[in-house]
């Protein structure tokens, strides 16, 4: 509904301009700033425009909104002066006089400026006022400028417009925002005397409706919305107060109106053309049809919102709301109106949920964009009707499925129930009665043309209720839609509910076998959230339902849950379990073997704590394991639910041999008759054994008389006879045991074994039983797959949360090597402890350790042999055998026993080579135990790495005293073990005429730890320079007794460039007229550098490199010296300046080998020679000299520096 504009003035002028104005005014969007502090909205102006009536402005004051001139535009072309003064000036004024009369503020005037008048005015030099200037002067506005001009050679197309598009919507918003604001005080005056007598609802709300269609029309969907909200909570609260106090004169009529017509909700209708506007307007509309009017505009401006979702959440509400204010009201409605209505409007909604294209999270906040023009509203309708029209009303929402779960609930309650009244369900027979009431109920739909698509819901409905199997079909189908909506959003008990009604359904229609899974589901939910009443129930139709399939093990497995539900009296526990007798009886003479039936919750293990069991489960994940030949003892308590006792049982523990062994400690447990859980298993959250074995007395006579033979037999002392009993095993019995769904025979297989007590009662309550067995090396590591209960025409076990296990473990032969002096040092004998240890077999006297060293190592028995825990050796070996790499021992008497603490130590020497490196040696050894034919034991073979650590390492070092050479060797030991050194020598390999005269005494023996070292020197004569290759040998002695080793250590090195080339001596002086030197004056370093041997010119570098700390430089540091054979020494003077008082030491002066660039100077040197990175031709550079090559006379001497002196002359530095 578009803004109202009406046109005064020029109609030829205004009929140009007018295609131009609709086009462009809701092109561009603009910012609407309102009143009483409401935030700016961002707004589309449409508007149409009627012609100029002095008599529709008196009627203009009644204070309707719709239908009323917002604005009112004068156009005019004059462009003389005179024409504008005699004629167009006064038509103004009588116009605006008309506009004050009727209360109308809201004007504008629009000069249209001729294209010859304006080039008239260019012609003239002086150009007079024009019409336009003339106009603004005598029709002034304090507010806007209300005087608009338009050149008529641009007003031909949409840019000559664009300034009075601008000023026309904004002074449109304007007249807008003036009468809102006057409306929206009538508003909240007639809201005011809604308690008077004579007040009327349904006039309030035409009135306040308008209100709603023109924020529409402008794009403020929010806004209109909440006037329809307002509407909405405001009779809503009516209707709640007279249901406790006096109604209104109004609501009584509309309430005594009753409902002759209950269609659903239309969405998507015109409300100019909506049937219930029209009824509302002329008094004659129901309650029924104004709520549905009203939410209809709702859910429109919601899906102009594209907030969808939350009008399928309003729906549900709205649905209920009703309902509850009609029956408030208590306005008359025929059987099945209000489900028809409710049905109708559910897959109204929905459909138009599905055909929405965008959720809530993707939608933008309502305003953030300017909302679309009108006619792109138009068509995105139409699209939306087309895909509504296409797309089934029963499709998967799953967009929605949050919101839309409750209205697809709420349409099947109401669909059974239309059933129910029309007598279309299972089980009811169809009458003359029931087909009246179907027609009176479509009757009072009163669907319309448009609604002849097979797909509405009016047309779903009318096929619904057509015949018995069509609503079948529908009933189904919605409710199988409903479930799984349920399902998707997370309402698992929603949905059992909803299968516990097709459960009774299927019942009603005779396939009871149908019904048994949405009952098992029931009962499974309902008993694990704890309502075993509720559970009981569904068992009792579960029971009638196997009776009916004649399934007679489901039948069973559900009486023997009843049986042992404690939410039952226990006189009808007692009835069930002698029921269960026949079917047994049933059972035993069809013969077609073992029936496996899950039985949960009729005997249970209990938690053991005492000296012979660990708690069930423990705490920790830890397997107890036996060593092969041992007797493992298995205690439990089974906690019988059943209300009667069980008597002639026989209890069987199937044991299955795991592929993987369980973790488990390294120790053997000395605990018996203790089980732990298996930690994990094959299938997610631990093993549960769920399953029971149902066989014929004959087999279970076959099963009893291979356990007399069979390995895993125990005693039991517990006697009776009795006709029956019950028996549990594992649900992932596929996995675990063989396929087939038979227990395990007597005598056991290859991967299970049997532990069994025969003759045994299972009472009700707690009842404690202990197996025992001997183990053997064949079972490995063991877990429970299947307890078993049998004896006669059951079997069964209990469920456990986790399978007990435990490991039959098989330990060989261990050996291990202690080191009594904690390392092994290389050439020297080591002795080394071999423990070894029985495992799980014995070992007798005839038994060997076989070892085996790799090359290079060697050993022998040191003659002592000893068990572990004793220290003194048992016997002494006659003569200890020569070494060698492989050697064997014989355990000897007594032996040693199975799975003993004790063991067998034997006493090694081993000696590995030494060599030069520092580096440890690795050798390797091999064991293995063999039995008297010489095979070795199986497990006991291994591999053992030895390292050798070497006893100390050799480091040698050049001296020089001027050219005198000297060469130091140093030993330094690297173990905590002393050695001693002596009669070292020094040879030069490949140089005769070398002499190496030793210093140091020859007979003289030296000690040699990480504490001291040893050192020899040896001076070097008649060397001429040539590089010389020098062999070090040294004797050493360690240890005493047998165990003393005397061996020579060998370490050759070579030496090079050791000549002394240059000398340097370095003297400080004060300066002349001084006697001493004193701090912080200056004094002379004089730097005398000598060339010792023949050598081509060469230029050399010489630095100062002192303390900074006790000498500072006056003047340069380095300097570029030229040496040649006719000038082999130089002195050099350099100034310093002692910073301290006291004996300084000399500074130290620093030679290189001075390599000039091709472009820099001798004497010179290069400015890029201390630049770091520098590299090229172009380029200096430093070569050190070796060790020895410059010999330096004043390292270790000091200066004398005596303090400043007051009175000095000197000069200060």
């Amino acid at each position: 509904m578009p803004c109202v504009l009406k046109n005064a003035g020029d109609k030829q002028v205004f009929k140009t301009l007018e295609p131009l104005l609709l086009e462009g005014l809701p092109q561009e969007p603009v910012e609407w700033t309102r009143s009483y502090g409401r935030g700016p909205k961002t707004v589309r102006v449409e508007c149409r425009f009627i012609e100029h009536d002095v008599a529709q402005l008196a009627r203009e004051k009644d204070g309707r909104l719709l239908n009323q001139a917002h604005l009112h535009i004068y156009c005019t072309e004059c462009n003389d002066l005179e024409a504008y003064r005699s004629r167009v000036r006064d038509d103004i004024i009588e116009w605006m006089a008309q506009l004050k009369e009727a209360g109308v503020y809201d004007w504008m005037l629009v000069a249209v400026d001729p294209a010859d008048a304006r080039r008239a005015n260019k012609a003239k030099l002086l150009s007079r006022a024009t019409v336009f200037d003339r106009m603004r002067a005598d029709f002034p506005s304090k507010t806007f400028d209300r005087c608009v001009q338009v050149c008529a050679e641009t007003s031909g197309g949409s840019a000559g417009v664009g300034p009075l598009l601008g000023r026309l919507r904004q002074l449109l918003l304007h007249a807008t925002g003036r009468h809102l604001g006057r409306y929206e005080e009538l508003i909240r005056m007639q809201r005011e005397r809604r308690t008077q007598p004579h007040w009327s609802f349904l006039h309030f709300f035409f009135l306040q409706e308008e209100l709603a269609f023109v924020l529409e029309a402008l794009g403020l969907y929010d806004e209109a919305l909440v006037q329809y909200d307002e509407l909405d909570a405001l009779f809503t609260q009516v209707v709640i107060n007279s249901a406790s106090g006096e109604m209104p004169e109004w609501l009584s009529q509309l309430a005594q109106l009753g409902c002759e017509a209950w269609g659903g909700l239309r969405l998507g209708l015109d409300p100019a053309h909506s049937p219930e506007r029209q009824l509302l307007l002329g008094g004659r509309g129901s309650l029924l049809q104004l709520r549905n009017y009203l939410f209809s505009r709702q859910c429109a401006l919601l899906c102009l919102q594209n907030r969808t979702s939350e009008m399928a959440t309003r729906t549900l509400s709205f649905l209920h709301n009703t309902v509850h204010e009609l029956a408030i009201l208590e306005v008359s409605t025929p059987p099945g109106a209000v489900a028809c209505w409710v049905f109708t409007s559910c897959l109204e909604v929905l459909s138009a949920c599905e055909a929405g294209n965008s959720t809530d999270d993707m939608v933008a906040p309502a305003n953030a964009t300017p909302p679309p023009s009108r006619k792109e509203q138009q068509q995105q309708q139409q699209q939306q009707q087309q895909q509504q029209q296409q797309q089934s009303t029963m499709v998967n929402g799953a967009a929605y499925s949050l919101h839309t779960v409750g209205l697809w609930s709420y349409a099947r309650e109401k669909l059974k129930q239309l059933g129910e009244l029309c007598g279309l369900m299972p089980g009811r027979e169809s009458t003359s009665e029931h087909l009246l009431m179907v027609v009176a109920l479509l009757s009072g739909m009163q669907s319309s043309a448009a609604e002849a698509d097979s797909q509405s819901p009016h047309s779903q409905l009318r096929e619904a209720l057509s015949s018995k199997d069509s609503f079948l079909k529908h009933y189904l189908d919605l409710s199988e839609h409903t479930m799984i909506m349920f399902k998707h959003t997370g309402r698992l008990r929603s949905a059992r509910l909803v299968g516990r009604d097709l459960a009774e359904l299927y019942i009603q229609l005779g396939e009871p076998q149908k019904a048994v899974p949405f009952l098992v589901e029931l009962v499974r939910s309902q008993a694990d959230e704890g309502w075993h009443r509720l559970a009981a129930v569904g068992q009792r139709r579960l029971l009638n339902c196997y009776s009916q399939t004649h399934e007679w093990g489901r039948y069973l497995r559900a009486a023997l849950i009843l049986a042992a539900c404690p939410a039952l009296p226990t006189p009808e526990r007692l009835q069930l379990f002698e029921e269960i007798q026949p079917c047994m009886q049933n059972l035993r003479e069809m013969g077609d073997g073992p029936v496996v039936l899950p039985m949960e919750g009729l005997v249970s293990l209990e938690a053991e704590e005492g000296p012979g069991g660990l708690p069930l489960p423990p705490p920790a994940s830890t397997v107890p394991r036996w060593s092969v030949g041992s007797r493992v003892e298995l205690s439990m308590t089974l906690m019988s639910q059943l209300p009667a006792t069980l008597k002639g049982c026989t209890l069987t523990l199937h044991l299955h041999r795991l592929e993987e062994p369980p973790s488990a400690p390294s120790t053997p447990s000395k605990h018996r008759g203790r089980w732990s859980w298996l930690a994990s298993s094959g299938r997610p959250g631990g093993w549960t054994p769920r399953m029971a074995v149902l066989v014929s007395r004959t087999a279970a006579s076959t099963a009893a008389s291979g356990t007399t033979s069979g390995r895993g037999s125990s005693s039991g002392h517990n006697s009776g006879g009795g006709a029956g009993s019950v028996g549990l095993v594992c649900s992932n019995l596929p996995n675990m045991l063989p396929p087939a769904p038979c227990l395990v025979s007597g005598g056991g297989s290859g991967d299970s074994v049997e532990f069994r007590l025969q003759a045994v009662d299972l009472a009700p309550g707690s009842n404690r039983f202990t197996f025992s067995q001997e183990v053997d090396l064949r079972w490995e590591q063991l877990s429970l797959a299947q307890l078993t209960l049998g004896g006669a025409p059951a079997r069964g076990g209990p469920p456990m949360g986790r399978p007990p296990a435990f490991t039959v473990y098989y330990d060989s032969p261990k050996v291990a090597l202690h080191f009594p002096l904690g390392e092994l040092l290389a050439g020297v004998r080591q002795r080394l402890e071999v423990v070894l240890t029985s495992g799980s077999i014995p070992l007798s006297a005839e038994h060997q350790l076989h070892l085996k060293a790799s090359k290079g190592l060697l050993m022998r028995p040191s003659g002592q042999q000893a068990d572990s825990n004793n220290e003194e050796p048992s016997r002494e070996c006659p003569q200890s055998p020569p070494f060698c790499d492989e050697c064997r021992l014989a355990v000897g008497a007594p032996g040693l026993a199975p799975s003993s603490s004790e063991g067998r130590t034997f006493s090694l020497v081993l000696q590995a080579p030494l060599g030069q490196s520092a580096s440890a040696a690795t050798h390797q050894i091999g064991l293995a135990v063999e039995d008297p034919e010489g095979a070795a034991v199986s497990g006991s073979s291994q591999t053992v790495a030895l390292h050798f650590l070497a006893p100390f390492s050799c480091t040698h070092r050049l001296q020089t005293c001027d050219q005198r050479k000297y060469v130091q060797v140093t030993l330094q030991g690297l173990t905590s073990q002393p050695f001693t050194v002596g009669n070292a020598t020094l040879l030069a390999l490949d140089n005769e005429p070398v002499y190496l005269k030793p210093l140091h005494s020859s007979s003289q023996l030296l000690r040699v730890s990480p504490e001291q070292t040893a050192c020899f020197l040896w001076e070097l004569l008649n060397a001429q320079g040539q590089p010389l290759r020098l062999s070090f040998s040294v004797l050493y002695v360690h240890g005493r007794g047998e165990d003393r080793v005397e061996g020579s250590y060998g370490h050759t090195f070579r030496i090079d460039d050791y000549q002394t080339l240059y000398t340097v001596r370095v003297r400080v002086e004060p300066q002349s007229g001084a006697e001493f030197c004193r701090a912080d004056c200056a004094c002379s370093l004089h730097v005398h550098i000598n060339q010792l041997q023949a050598m081509a010119p060469s230029a050399l570098m010489y630095e100062l490199v002192p303390d900074s700390a006790t000498w500072a430089v006056l003047g340069r540091t380095a300097g570029v010296l030229q040496l040649s054979l006719e000038q082999r020494e130089h002195t050099v003077t350099l100034e310093v300046k002692p910073l301290q008082v006291g004996f300084l030491p000399m500074p130290t002066v620093r030679l290189s080998r001075y390599i000039p660039s091709a472009s820099s100077a001798i004497g010179t040197p290069s400015k890029s020679l201390g630049s770091e990175g520098s590299s090229g031709q172009g380029t200096a550079k430093l070569e050190p000299f070796l060790p020895g090559q410059v010999y330096n006379w004043s390292r270790a001497t000091q200066v004398h520096v005596l303090a400043p002196s007051v009175s000095s002359s000197e000069p200060p530095g």
